[in-house]
């Protein structure tokens, strides 16, 4: 009855062995393929460790050099293939040092950025935030941006604005500072970054420069 027990423990519980990633430290420069993607291998830096499926497909690496890759967030680009015109969304990833992750469609969700780049904040809608070349990003598995660094000074929408804004011009909008790190939330409203004017909120006045936690409830505060 045990011996039982014990086999019908070990056939259920291989799938999910399978399913689970494995890493490995390359000893060599390696063309590996990125799980999802159909357009061929890409090389990743010898010495470095890259994380595998039970594919032997890299889902976290770091690549060789400077890369142009798919992302589902980035900018719209139409190119000629015989004659049809094709669409892809791609931004150039840095390579050398910086960790590249990728999502099961083959899309990248976080790295460095080889170039200045246009990500869409929330999947499905228009808005997009230019984010500056040489700095971090994250999107999450729906293709919502989760953290970047703008190019310049942006006006976005804190969490919570509705509770603490004054009813103005700005509707809710505040000026975050460029090249410093904006983390967002549901909808694309900032949850935390650091402002690029000086901001009062129930009396208290934040200088520029202060980096502030956003809320859905209650007022901004240092985090």
């Amino acid at each position: 009855m045990k011996k039982a027990l014990i086999i019908f423990l070990l056939i259920m519980l291989v799938p999910t062995i399978a399913l689970c990633s494995t890493t490995k430290v390359l000893d060599r420069d390696t063309d590996l393929p990125i799980q999802g993607s159909v357009t061929g291998l890409v090389t990743f830096k010898q010495g470095t460790t890259v994380e595998l499926n039970e594919r032997g497909e890299v889902i976290s690496g770091v690549l060789k050099s400077n890369q142009e890759v798919y992302c589902r967030s980035g900018s719209y680009t139409l190119i000629k293939l015989y004659d049809t015109i094709l669409g892809f969304s791609c931004i150039r990833i840095k390579g050398g040092d910086a960790v590249t992750t990728f999502d099961e469609q083959g899309s990248v969700i976080s790295g460095t950025l080889n170039e200045d780049a246009e990500l869409i904040i929330v999947n499905n809608k228009a808005q997009k935030i230019s984010l500056k070349y040489e700095t971090p990003f994250a999107i999450d598995k729906n293709g919502n941006l989760l953290s970047g660094f703008p190019k310049s000074d942006t006006y976005l929408r804190p969490v919570g604005w509705q509770n603490f804004m004054p009813k103005d011009n700005y509707a809710g909008f505040v000026k975050f500072k460029a090249v410093t790190e904006i983390t967002f939330g549901p909808n694309g409203e900032v949850v935390r970054g650091t402002i690029a004017d000086q901001l009062t909120v129930n009396g208290i006045t934040f200088p520029a420069g202060t980096r502030l936690q956003f809320s859905p409830s209650g007022y901004p505060q240092k985090p």
